[in-house]
């Protein structure tokens, strides 16, 4: 097992320490090495009411649309790069 590969585990066994070491080497190989996954998974074992990113549902937009949005961000990206070229140039 490669260095990385230790301090990783030793990260999730210091993170969860009621889970057997064991278990958390396990979950670490099953997610191929990725401490992210090896994380949620644990967090998902270890805490009932844990939600992962994946498992939220989006947010239903109640707003503009999209488009409108992005339209009205440049608009504004556009004031304020305006102001701020004015306030330079009169230093």
């Amino acid at each position: 097992m490669s260095t990385q590969n230790t301090e990783a585990i030793n990260t999730l066994k210091g993170m969860f320490p009621s889970v057997d070491p064991e278990v958390c080497e396990a979950v670490f190989e099953a997610n191929q090495a990725n401490l992210e996954q090896s994380i949620n998974a644990l967090l998902s074992m270890s805490d009932p009411n844990y939600k992962s990113e994946e498992n939220i549902p989006a947010q239903t937009e109640s707003g503009p649309n999209t488009s409108e949005q992005i339209k009205r961000d440049e608009e504004l990206a556009r004031s304020l790069a305006a102001e701020a070229d004015s306030k330079f140039f009169f230093l």
